[in-house]
């Protein structure tokens, strides 16, 4: 819909010019500046994770507010991406990964209790973006909504990859 549309772009503009307001912050401040408007926006968990010396580390975790909404960040977030999970595979192959029903809950690994990182999050559609530039990969942008709301589309996809691209340009300057 024209409504839809409107919306995209005008969630593009604004993480264009956060990213540019804030050229002169820290990345870490920037990224979770980015995570805070992507969570808002876009209704989901939203999961930064960058490439530090050839390891892929959690660096920013942000979702909805609820009552254990700041447990489950320091949950999730003391939690480097395992192998298998769909943040390394998209960081390991370069390729976006959309799963609008995740059938398979340890998809985002489990927490030091066992618990599938995926049910702590309350989520059952996922959506995971590599940040790059075309030639360099600094890292995965991941997001999570829960069962009670839509799950991600194509369009979301397209949305993303385009707001990851940003966050990587951002990234490397």
């Amino acid at each position: 819909t024209v409504e839809a549309i409107t919306h995209r772009l005008d969630l593009v503009t604004a993480a264009t010019r956060l990213l540019l307001e804030n050229a002169t912050f820290s990345e870490s401040v920037t990224l979770q500046r980015c995570a805070r408007l992507l969570a808002g926006e876009l209704a989901a968990w939203v999961i930064v994770d960058v490439e530090r010396r050839q390891r892929l580390r959690r660096q920013v975790v942000m979702g909805p507010s609820g009552p254990d909404a700041e447990h489950i960040a320091r949950v999730v977030g003391g939690v480097d991406p395992q192998p298998g999970s769909a943040p390394r595979q998209v960081h390991d192959t370069g390729s976006s990964m959309l799963l609008a029903h995740a059938g398979d809950v340890g998809i985002l690994g489990t927490g030091p209790d066992g618990v599938p990182l995926l049910m702590q999050l309350g989520a059952t559609s996922l959506l995971s973006v590599p940040l790059t530039d075309g030639e360099h990969s600094y890292g995965v942008l991941t997001l999570a909504r829960r069962a009670d709301e839509r799950h991600f589309e194509i369009a979301d996809l397209g949305l993303v990859e385009e707001l990851g691209e940003q966050l990587a340009l951002a990234i490397r300057v």
